[in-house]
């Protein structure tokens, strides 16, 4: 299953109407796509609190109608006690209640979607994992650094930099372009020593760093972050974060993301 059909059954799933079949093929979607995985925990998040607020919403707007009478400026619902007969106009509650549905949902999507929620580890390492066990294959492949820095650049509408490294035990294959946190991003990947490693440049705006520690090289200020064996090594320019992932140490990570590899360019 592919993302464009997880999101298209992704209500029906959350709400366990999808048949027993499609349901697995699109868990297991799940199980190795962050970037759906994250949708899914926004929707479910999005469904529980839409139900809990529900739930606390209609004793409370019952008591309120006990044992009170409210003239159509003030509720629009009146109350005979002595039969016990209520009558509401239903229209006008309705269009009052999807409107404060709507607004709840929205206000919650946005505390959850719009902010920087989504931990830069978690997703680059996500990422990185998802792509080297799927067997993906670049989009571009090339070693040369201003070739796949301006195709990634005109992929993402990112500007991305890429490093020129003298070593000759670093070496760049090429890239492609992703998507995390819902953001196009940029993704180059190189040989480190025999081992894979992905440099991941994305919207600093879109990620939070809590999850990872400072430290400082030559003085300058970088993060670093660890997840299930791979080592992230990030550093912030401007508007953008370029980060590091690979399962080699963190100083051998810092050539990808200090500002003097870039400096040729």
């Amino acid at each position: 299953m592919r993302c464009g059909e997880t999101r298209e059954y992704m209500f029906a799933f959350l709400d366990s109407e999808l048949e027993t079949p499609l349901s697995i093929d699109l868990q297991r979607h799940l199980d190795g796509c962050p970037d759906c995985a994250r949708e899914a925990e926004i929707e479910r998040a999005i469904h529980k609190r839409l139900d809990r607020a529900v739930d606390d919403a209609i004793p409370a707007f019952a008591g309120r109608l006990d044992g009170h009478v409210f003239s159509e400026r003030q509720g629009v619902v009146s109350v005979n006690r002595t039969v016990g007969h209520l009558t509401v106009r239903w229209n006008r509650i309705a269009a009052v209640a999807a409107s404060v549905v709507i607004v709840v949902g929205l206000a919650l999507w946005y505390s959850l979607a719009a902010g920087p929620s989504h931990g830069l580890t978690q997703l680059a390492v996500g990422d990185f994992e998802h792509f080297l066990q799927a067997g993906s294959k670049l989009q571009i492949e090339s070693g040369d650094s201003n070739r796949v820095a301006s195709w990634l650049a005109e992929k993402t509408s990112i500007a991305v930099l890429l490093p020129i490294t003298s070593d000759p035990a670093c070496k760049l294959l090429g890239g492609r372009k992703c998507t995390l946190a819902g953001r196009p991003a940029a993704f180059a990947v190189y040989d480190m020593q025999g081992t894979p490693v992905s440099l991941v440049v994305l919207d600093v705006s879109v990620v939070s760093f809590e999850d990872m520690r400072e430290v400082s090289h030559r003085g300058v200020t970088h993060l670093v972050g660890r997840r299930t064996g791979f080592t992230i090594v990030a550093s912030r320019r401007d508007s953008l974060v370029y980060a590091a992932v690979g399962k080699l140490p963190e100083k051998e990570l810092l050539c990808l993301v200090t500002e003097s590899s870039y400096e040729s360019h």
